[in-house]
């Protein structure tokens, strides 16, 4: 009911206990009452994974702009003709240089 997806809700859990175990080890006996404690992580988990929905939700990605225009590779491969056909007409010594 937190998170509205079983699948996410799966994860949150297996996620704070993980958690838990990981702070705590595998034994909770120092912690005064454990399933509050594991509920308060699951929540608190819960609300994570709601503020970063909203977060995504709220952001909109830069406007990307018009891509190249049509022609543009008609255009860059009678360019690429121009400069071999130029560096055709120069001596192997140019060639070599350049």
């Amino acid at each position: 009911f937190l998170v509205d997806d079983l699948h996410t809700a799966e994860d949150v859990v297996q996620d704070a206990f993980a958690a838990v175990c990981r702070h705590h080890g595998t034994s909770l006996d120092g912690l005064q009452d454990p399933a509050a404690y594991l509920h308060t992580a699951v929540v608190n988990a819960a609300r994570s994974v709601l503020r970063r929905r909203r977060t995504a939700r709220g952001h909109t990605p830069p406007h990307a702009g018009y891509g190249p225009p049509v022609d543009e590779g008609l255009l860059l491969a009678e360019e690429h003709r121009q400069v071999l056909d130029a560096l055709a007409q120069l001596t192997r010594r140019q060639r070599e240089v350049l």
